[in-house]
C-alpha cells in the first residue's frame, strides 16, 4: 500500500473524529531510506519520496484542522517527517523533540506484547507517553502531531487493544493512533476502533 493512500486513510480518520475538541495524532515517520543492517537502522533517512508525501501530508491536516504542538522522537527521519509536515501546513511554530518519542522509551512494551497482553498495571513507558500526547479537554479544537516509529506506535496500539500490533500488521508509514479525552475518559481511535480509559 503506497503512503499517500495510508495517509488518506489517517485523514479520513480524522476527519470522523470529533471536531470540537483538541485531538491528538501518534503516528510512524514517512517512507524512508531500507535498512540494511543494525548499524543504520538510527542512520536510515526519508527518501525524497517520502519527504513529498509528509510535506502533503502536513498540507492536507492543514485544511482539516490548525496544528498545535508538533513533536518528534529524535532520531533523524522522524524529525524530517515532522519539519515537513509542518512546512505542508504552514505551521509557523518550531518543531520540538521529545525523548518521550523514541524507540527505546517503549521498547519493554513492544517486546513484552506478543507474549503478554494482559498487564497488570499500566507500564511506566506508556504512562509517560500518554502524558505527553494528552490534548487539553476544553481547549481549541487543534491537532497535535507525534512523529515516532513502528514500535512505538505499535507498542501503544497493541496495549490499549489488548492484540499485537506485530509482522504484517506493524503500523505503516504515516500511519497511527488519535487520542482525545473528555471530562471522564481519554479515548484513542486505532484502525477504526476505539479503545477507552478512565481519566485518573
Amino acid at each position: 500500500m503506497s503512503v499517500e493512500i495510508l495517509a488518506g486513510a489517517t485523514l479520513d480518520d480524522l476527519a470522523s473524529l470529533p471536531t470540537t475538541d483538541p485531538v491528538s495524532l501518534i503516528l510512524r515517520h514517512s517512507e524512508r531510506e531500507h535498512i540494511t543492517g543494525e548499524d543504520n537502522v538510527f542512520l536510515a533517512r526519508l527518501t525524497p519520496e517520502g519527504t513529498a508525501a509528509a510535506r502533503e501530508f502536513g498540507c492536507e491536516l492543514a485544511r482539516l484542522r490548525q496544528l498545535g504542538r508538533v513533536i518528534s522522537s529524535p532520531v533523524s527521519r522522524c524529525v524530517d517527517t515532522a519539519v515537513a509536515i509542518a512546512e505542508g501546513a504552514e505551521y509557523s511554530e518550531k518543531v520540538r523533540v521529545d525523548d518521550r518519542l523514541s524507540h527505546l522509551q517503549m521498547l519493554e512494551v513492544w517486546n513484552a506484547l506478543p507474549d503478554c497482553c494482559d498487564f497488570d498495571s499500566m507500564p511506566a513507558g506508556v504512562a509517560s507517553l500518554i502524558d505527553l500526547l494528552l490534548p487539553q479537554a476544553g481547549g481549541q479544537a487543534t491537532l497535535d502531531v507525534f512523529v515516532t516509529h513502528d514500535t512505538v506506535v505499535g507498542a501503544l496500539a497493541g496495549y490499549l487493544t489488548g492484540e499485537p500490533v506485530q509482522a504484517e500488521a506493524i503500523p505503516r508509514f504515516l500511519e497511527g493512533v488519535f487520542i482525545w479525552q473528555d471530562e471522564e475518559n481519554i479515548h484513542f481511535w486505532w484502525r477504526g476502533k476505539i479503545a477507552t480509559i478512565t481519566r485518573s
